[in-house]
């Protein structure tokens, strides 16, 4: 199983070419207003180094935010063209739960929203597993919480979803602007 995982939607952008739940190759982006100038370049670039093709893929992943509106679109739009030429499902993740906290117990990660605050997501940790208790929201206050962005339990989270069955299509599938 091959897929590439997008996130365009923050400061730390990212291409990323996995091998089942393993991440394989990875690219990252800059952020600002260039990300649409370095994207497809990145994609290229990763499916150069692994000798595959687009069609090779059997889905692609992508934030579908919270997060800033144009780095957002860049990715989706990217996501939803590349599948549409390809005929690949498609299977949209929430860009905070590439965050994972660093100690257990009821946690609630944090990111910055510029003028309107903080995006957030709140769940509990215990060891390895992580259960979301709240759809991602936003929040004036600031809270402090350890974490760490996690690319392995980002690929395993987005394997999940599409092995599941919770996937979209180039048509179908939307951003989410708190």
């Amino acid at each position: 199983m091959i897929s590439l995982i997008i996130d365009t939607s923050s400061d730390n952008n990212f291409a990323l070419l996995c091998y089942g739940e393993t991440p394989w190759h990875e690219i990252e982006l800059p952020s600002g207003r260039d990300q649409s100038k370095h994207l497809l370049n990145a994609i290229q670039s990763l499916l150069t180094k692994a000798n595959i093709s687009l069609t090779d893929l059997n889905y692609i992943g992508v934030a579908v935010g919270p997060g800033t509106f144009t780095g957002t679109r860049i990715g989706v739009i990217t996501a939803k063209t590349l599948a549409f030429a390809a005929h690949l499902p498609i299977v949209g993740f929430c860009s905070l739960k590439r965050y994972v906290p660093t100690n257990d117990g009821p946690f609630t990660i944090q990111r910055d929203a510029k003028s309107k605050g903080y995006y957030a997501i709140s769940g509990e940790k215990t060891g390895a597993t992580i259960h979301y208790t709240k759809k991602p929201f936003l929040t004036s206050t600031p809270i402090e919480c350890a974490h760490q962005s996690s690319y392995h339990h980002l690929v395993k989270l987005v394997q999940k979803k599409f092995s599941s069955g919770q996937i979209e299509t180039a048509t179908s599938l939307t951003a989410s602007y708190l």
